[in-house]
């Protein structure tokens, strides 16, 4: 595997719609999982006028298996989330998430400038510390940061992205933390 990024990555499916839907929009359905490796994101078309039973309704479009990003997609995106518990409390994680870059002319070195990251934290938790720094062995931008939950029960929605000087340079990472059990003292 070494140290190619693209090597540890899963296809994704681009879908291509064909002749006219209507109108209506996409849905994008995040679902909470346990573990790192279940798929939870699926997308489905809501028609602005739901069918009723017996209609019809007819839809045409196309599939693309790729490990590619989808075309006009010229922003970095991520290449791994790591989640630690920290100190066996079940109210404090350290998150480390790991962007490949968008094209770029040169590598990543211990010694570039690293982007800035905004991290949206709900209510339910409290950001503590955070910073970006250069992964070079990987080629990608590892934004580290640690929260720390008011109520560790309730599941918290997180986000962030990195951004310099020209905007977003990266796509948005989303995550539930769910409740996680609680460890042996």
């Amino acid at each position: 595997m070494g140290n190619d990024p693209t090597s540890y990555l899963r296809p994704s499916l681009w879908v291509e719609p064909k002749g006219d839907w209507g109108k209506g929009h996409v849905v994008l359905w995040h679902i909470p999982t346990t573990n790192e490796y279940a798929d939870n994101i699926v997308a489905f078309w809501a028609p602005e006028n739901s069918p009723r039973g017996g209609d019809t309704l007819d839809v045409a479009y196309r599939l693309y298996w790729t490990s590619e990003e989808p075309p006009g997609h010229p922003g970095g995106r991520v290449f791994s989330t790591h989640l630690l518990n920290l100190y066996g409390d079940d109210d404090l994680y350290r998150f480390l998430i790991d962007f490949i870059p968008p094209s770029q002319k040169k590598a990543i070195t211990k010694e570039s400038s690293p982007p800035r990251a905004t991290i949206v934290v709900p209510q339910n938790g409290t950001l503590l510390e955070n910073y970006v720094k250069a992964n070079p062995d990987q080629q990608t931008w590892r934004l580290v940061f640690v929260v720390r939950l008011a109520d560790p029960q309730k599941p918290t929605d997180l986000q962030c992205f990195l951004e310099d000087g020209q905007g977003r340079r990266t796509e948005t990472w989303k995550y539930t933390l769910v409740p996680q059990a609680p460890l042996p003292k």
